[in-house]
């Protein structure tokens, strides 16, 4: 099951070490101390909770600094977020399209860039007899030639 994999050990520690270097800076008082300190303890409890369908989410803290407003979810709730984004995305991962280039390891703008002058140039081997796979298209490297009109839409 799902939740069987985000409560593994492994996802809790992933997710364990993102918390531990996003507030590594925060305030004495703050409550990462506590779950750093007491994490062993707190794990087993967690991962409890979570295969039970029991752990429930505090109240989502709010702060203004100035004229900015800041949320806060406790630690406990931001590890319990980070570990469920970590396994949807290996559960998702072999089912999301290749084309979403703002998923990490996708190649990011880049990749769309790439992808985008291949089909607008008419670049795109897809289709034109060549008995290359949409995958082995998608990931040659882009080798696409500037002209003053490509250049000029470089930047839409």
């Amino acid at each position: 099951m799902l939740i069987d994999r985000i409560a593994s050990d492994q996802v809790l520690d992933q997710a364990f070490g993102w918390l531990c270097a996003k507030r590594a800076h925060h305030h004495f008082n703050s409550d990462v101390w506590q779950v750093r300190r007491w994490w062993d303890e707190k794990k087993s409890r967690l991962q409890q909770q979570l295969r039970e369908g029991t752990y429930r989410f505090r109240e989502l803290r709010v702060f203004w600094a100035g004229d900015e407003r800041v949320e806060y979810w406790s630690s406990l709730d931001a590890l319990v977020l980070k570990a469920m984004a970590i396994g949807l995305t290996e559960h998702l991962h072999p089912h999301l399209s290749p084309r979403c280039f703002h998923l990490a390891g996708r190649g990011g703008m880049k990749a769309y860039r790439c992808r985008f002058f291949i089909l607008w140039l008419g670049q795109d081997k897809e289709g034109k007899g060549d008995k290359r796979t949409r995958e082995e298209n998608r990931t040659e490297s882009c080798s696409v030639k500037l002209t003053s009109k490509s250049r000029n839409a470089l930047f839409f």
